[in-house]
């Protein structure tokens, strides 16, 4: 049996009970232990537990500081990206992604350092903003302060990103609580090289034996990213207190006196950064600026791409609840729609520069309609057009010729093409045109769209779509009951 953790209760108890044995055994052998020594044995064992047991330490994260060559290969993997974007669409157009690569200079310095005080309502990150923008730093940079409210109504986590992302500096404002999307956005600045400090501001709210426990904690949490100097605790604008005065008569007088802001280690440490890190700024914006160059070439071709393969997807979704409505037989409908997605499979790779043949698109066909069943969307999209169906004022040929499995295939094939493109997109350009799927990958891009396809407002419009556009295709005397 083994004991997982530490169990200092458990391993105490059955240290002490081996001394105590360990003393009886000695009594009974030499008869030279009484119990005066029974408990200085006792005593002795609790002594070593404790200075056995090690205080809490905060390990110094392991940080991956820019240099000038990372920045300089990252450099490099841009221009690449640039040219494989261009041998992929000719006539996209990224000149000005080539003058904003061409006009990066490591060497330069920063004319002005962009310094973000961002937080939740009611942190106190104003009162801050107005004590920094007041301070004389020491520094030959011009700083920009600004504030940025977190968890807004209208603020999407990859919107925060965006904006704190552009800043050299990001002064994270806490009133001692650190939820799960502060900690993921910490993550991410951390990953994009964004400077940063945690800042537990309103430690006056709490009692002074909580709020070195409050710190530590916050210090261990972060750990990974941030060093324990890194996260500090300050008052920006403390309340002001009760002050009673005795009088010469003899009477009393009470007053609230205002308190002083408590932010020195705030200010030592930002002169330290400003004085010591503005290198390692320089060369982190230049780093994000080369992610972002990348991701505009890719966002750009992809758009380009989607403009080719939304209305390739749209043929083949029609072509297949076609077949699907007018065959009589089910499992030759089956093998109808199994071919159309295979063919529409075939031109999407070829859109998206990963040619396949006809063999290769037959299992990457088999594959993804291996992982929409595996995720029971086929019976769960069926299910619910048969429920949008029963509200649509139809004749009676049209259910009985169909039309839920012709609007059921056109529905399907067109969440495997649009999963299959936006598979792709997460493709990096240097990829290799390949057969086999990442079937983990599939499942969450599948999942995905899925999600925004079967939204209620999305599936009605698709289903009065589809009445249009296989209304024609199936004319009603012609329609065959299915077996």
């Amino acid at each position: 049996m083994v004991i997982q953790g530490r169990k200092p209760f458990l391993l105490g108890g059955l240290g002490l009970c081996l001394l105590l044995l360990a003393g009886e055994e000695l009594q009974q052998q030499w008869g030279f232990v009484s119990s005066w020594g029974l408990w200085g044995l006792s005593f002795l064992g609790l002594v070593l537990w404790r200075l056995s047991r090690s205080p809490k330490k905060i390990l110094e994260p392991v940080v991956t500081r820019l240099t000038h060559s990372s920045v300089q290969t990252a450099i490099s993997i841009t221009q690449t990206t640039l040219q494989q974007a261009i041998i992929a669409a000719p006539t996209l157009e990224l000149s000005d992604l080539q003058t904003r690569l061409e006009a990066l200079a490591l060497e330069s310095k920063l004319d002005t350092l962009e310094i973000i005080i961002a937080g939740e309502k009611r942190t106190g990150k104003s009162s801050l903003l107005s004590l920094l923008q007041n301070q004389s730093w020491s520094r030959e940079t011009s700083l920009r302060w600004s504030e940025y409210c977190l968890a807004l109504p209208d603020n999407s986590a990859e919107t925060d990103q965006k904006v704190l992302e552009n800043a050299d500096l990001v002064l994270l404002v806490i009133n001692g609580d650190l939820g799960d999307r502060l900690w993921h956005l910490l993550k991410f600045l951390h990953n994009q090289h964004v400077q940063l400090l945690l800042v537990f501001n309103k430690q006056d709210q709490y009692p002074a034996a909580d709020q070195n426990e409050i710190l530590h904690n916050l210090q261990h949490h972060v750990r990974d990213w941030l060093s324990p100097a890194e996260v500090m605790a300050i008052s920006a604008n403390p309340p002001a207190i009760k002050v009673r005065s005795h009088l010469a008569d003899g009477s009393q007088e009470e007053r609230l006196e205002p308190q002083p802001p408590a932010i020195t280690v705030l200010i030592t440490r930002l002169e330290e950064m400003l004085l010591q890190d503005q290198g390692q700024m320089s060369l982190a914006r230049c780093w994000r600026e080369c992610q972002q160059i990348q991701s505009l070439a890719k966002s750009r071709l992809n758009q380009q791409r989607r403009g080719q393969a939304h209305p390739l997807i749209e043929q083949y979704q029609w072509l297949a609840g076609g077949a699907a409505l007018i065959n009589p037989v089910a499992s030759i409908d089956l093998l109808a729609t199994f071919a159309i997605n295979a063919q529409m499979i075939q031109e999407l790779s070829a859109i998206y520069q990963q040619p396949l043949s006809v063999s290769q698109a037959r299992q990457m066909a088999t594959s993804l309609g291996k992982v929409l069943v595996k995720l029971g969307l086929v019976e769960f999209s069926s299910q619910a057009i048969a429920t949008l169906l029963k509200s649509q004022p139809l004749p009676l040929t049209y259910l009985a010729g169909g039309l839920l499995q012709g609007i059921s295939a056109a529905y399907l094939t067109r969440v495997a093409g649009l999963s299959l493109v936006r598979y792709y997109e997460l493709q990096s350009l240097e990829s290799q045109p390949s057969d086999r799927i990442n079937v983990e990958q599939l499942k969450t891009v599948a999942k995905s769209i899925f999600a925004q396809t079967q939204r209620l407002d999305s599936l009605q419009a698709f289903v009065r779509d589809s009445l249009t556009q296989l209304q024609g295709i199936g004319d009603q005397d012609k329609l065959i009951p299915k077996s």
